[in-house]
C-alpha cells in the first residue's frame, strides 16, 4: 500500500507531498491542475521510461520517492528478503527514482542501486495502474487473453507451451533448413559424382608429379648416365689397374711392413679405411647403376601422365594436393547425399515429437483458459448488475487452430469476446457494440474479478469513468470504494 510520494521538479511540479491511507482515494480537478503529471510521476518511481521533457525548466535534477508498505503482501516481502533489499523485521520500502539533464536516470530501493528491470519487476508486484485508454485495450484480442491468464493463474502452463512452442519453432527450421540442402546437393549430385569418378581414376599420388619430372629427365640422359657409371664400375673394380686391385697389393705391402718393424705403423689405419671405403663406394655405385632406367623405358608414357596431371591442376585450378583434397571432400559429399535419407527421417522424427509435445502443452492451456473465461462469464454476470449493466449476456468463445504451424507464443486458440448490453440484440463482438461508458464499466468489471486472486497492494484507475455519468458514476464510484476498502 502506498503510504507517501514526494515530488520535486517533475513536469509542472516543483514540490508536492502526498500522504496515502489505506482504502480508496479520488483525485479531481479542473483540467491541467496535474492530475496527470502526478500520475506520470508515480509510473516513473515504478519504473516507467520517461525522456528528459518531463525534468522541470531549468532544474538539474528531478527526484521521486515512494514510501510503500509490504506488510500485506507477504510475497513481495518474501522476494525482497532474499534479494537483500529488507531484513526480517522490515516492511517498508522506499523507492526513489532521479531524472538527469541528460534524460538519464537512477534508480535506488531503500538507497541501494537497483537496475530499472528489477524496479519495473517490484512495481508490478506493488501496484497496477489502468490508464485513460485502458478500456479499449478489451477490444484487442491479445489484452483479453492476457487478463484471462492471470485469472486463470497458470502461469506453469503458459511457460510450459512456450517452451514447446519455441522447440517445435527450431526442429521446423533445422528440418526446412536440412530439406533445402538436400535438395541443392541432389541438384549437384551428377556433377559432383563426375568429378569425384574423374579424380578417382586419376589414381593421384603425393609427390607423383615431382617423380615423374625426374624420372622424365632421367630417361632424356639415361645412355649418359648408364655410360659414366660403368666407366666408374670399371676404374673402380675392374682389370689389373683397378682401385680395388691396387688398394688389395697396397695392403700385402703394408704386411710386410708390419713383419720387418715388428708394429703397426701410424697409417695403418688409414689403409684398412681405404680398402672398406672402396668396398662401400662398389656397392653404391652397383646399386645406383642398378637403378637407372634403362633407354627401353617408355618416356611417351610418362609423357602421358604428367599432361593428365597437368591437364586436371588446370581444370580444377588446384595443384596436386589440392586435387586430392577435394578428392576427399567430394567423397565426403556423396556420403552425405547416401546419408541424407536417415538424417531426414531423425529430423523428421525430432519434427513429429516436438508437435506432438506442443499439441499437448496447446491442449492443456487452452482447456484451462475454457474452464477460466467460463468462471469470468459468470461472475461478470454478477459484478455487472451492480454496474447498472443487469441484461447484459456475455459469450467467451474459443477455436483450436487446426495447423500447428499456425500456432502463435501465445497459444494455440483463437478467442472472440461476444457481448449483448440490451435484451433482444443478438451476441456481436465487442468491438461491434460497445460505447465509452460501457467499456469502462465492462473493464472494471473484469479488475474486481481479476484482483480477487492478484496480490496487487495498490490499483490505481485514470479517468474509468469516462463516458458515464448520474446514477451510473454514483455506482462506479461505489464500486471502486469497495475494491479500495478490500485492497
Amino acid at each position: 500500500m502506498f503510504q507517501e510520494i514526494s515530488i520535486k521538479n517533475f513536469g509542472l511540479i516543483e514540490s508536492l507531498q502526498l500522504d496515502f491511507r489505506s482504502g480508496f482515494h479520488a483525485i479531481s480537478g479542473e483540467t491541467g491542475a496535474g492530475k496527470s503529471i502526478l500520475l506520470q510521476a508515480i509510473a516513473f518511481v515504478l519504473g516507467s521510461r520517461v525522456d528528459k521533457d518531463w525534468l522541470r525548466a531549468d532544474c538539474p535534477e528531478a527526484v521521486v520517492s515512494l514510501l510503500v508498505e509490504t506488510e500485506s503482501n507477504t510475497e513481495l516481502q518474501s522476494q525482497l528478503i532474499q534479494q537483500g533489499f529488507l531484513s526480517a523485521e522490515e516492511t517498508s520500502l522506499i523507492l526513489r527514482r532521479s531524472l538527469g539533464e541528460k534524460g538519464r536516470s537512477r534508480a535506488y530501493l531503500n538507497d541501494q542501486n537497483i537496475s530499472l528491470k528489477s524496479l519495473q519487476q517490484i512495481g508490478e508486484g506493488l501496484c497496477h495502474l489502468v490508464g485513460q485508454h485502458a478500456a479499449q485495450k478489451l477490444l484487442h484480442q491479445a489484452y483479453l487473453r492476457e487478463l484471462l491468464d492471470q485469472v486463470a493463474q497458470h502461469p506453469q502452463l503458459l511457460a510450459n507451451y512456450q517452451e514447446a512452442y519455441q522447440a517445435h519453432r527450431q526442429a521446423l527450421r533445422s528440418f526446412e533448413e536440412l530439406q533445402a540442402r538436400v535438395k541443392q546437393i541432389q541438384e549437384q549430385e551428377d556433377f559432383l559424382r563426375f568429378q569425384y569418378e574423374e579424380l578417382r581414376e586419376a589414381r593421384l599420388k603425393p609427390g607423383e608429379e615431382e617423380e615423374l619430372q625426374s624420372l622424365k629427365q632421367r630417361l632424356k640422359n639415361s645412355t649418359q648416365l648408364n655410360e659414366t657409371t660403368y666407366k666408374m664400375l670399371e676404374l673402380l673394380s675392374e682389370g689389373e689397374h683397378s682401385v680395388l686391385e691396387q688398394v688389395g697389393k697396397l695392403q700385402v705391402l703394408d704386411k710386410k711392413l708390419f713383419q720387418w718393424e715388428g708394429q703397426n705403423l701410424p697409417w695403418e689405419e688409414q689403409v684398412v679405411e681405404l680398402a672398406e671405403k672402396s668396398q662401400e663406394l662398389l656397392a653404391q655405385l652397383q646399386h645406383y647403376h642398378a637403378s637407372l632406367p634403362s633407354p627401353e623405358e617408355d618416356l611417351d608414357a610418362i609423357e602421358s601422365r604428367l599432361d593428365v596431371l597437368q591437364k586436371l591442376q588446370k581444370k580444377y585450378r588446384l595443384d596436386l594436393s589440392g586435387l586430392m583434397t577435394k578428392l576427399d571432400q567430394l567423397k565426403i559429399q556423396l556420403g552425405e547425399v547416401e546419408d541424407f535419407e536417415q538424417l531426414l527421417k531423425q529430423h523428421q522424427h525430432t519434427l513429429e515429437k516436438n508437435k506432438k509435445a506442443l499439441e499437448h502443452a496447446a491442449q492443456q492451456l487452452f482447456q484451462s483458459r475454457q474452464k477460466a473465461a467460463q468462471k469470468i462469464v459468470q461472475q461478470l454476470a454478477k459484478v455487472l448488475k451492480d454496474l447498472a449493466m443487469p441484461q447484459t449476456q456475455i459469450k467467451w468463445q474459443f477455436e483450436r487452430i487446426s495447423q500447428v504451424e499456425e500456432f502463435h507464443e501465445q497459444g494455440g486458440d483463437k478467442m472472440c469476446f461476444e457481448v449483448s448490453f440490451n435484451p433482444g440484440e443478438p451476441l456481436k463482438e465487442l468491438a461491434q457494440v460497445a460505447s465509452g461508458g460501457e467499456l469502462s464499466r465492462l473493464l472494471l468489471a473484469l479488475y474486481e474479478i481479476l484482483f480477487q486472486t492478484k496480490k496487487t497492494t495498490t490499483l490505481i484507475f485514470d479517468e474509468v469513468d469516462s463516458g458515464v455519468g448520474g446514477s451510473v458514476a454514483e455506482l462506479i464510484g461505489k464500486k471502486l470504494r469497495a475494491l479500495g476498502e478490500r485492497s
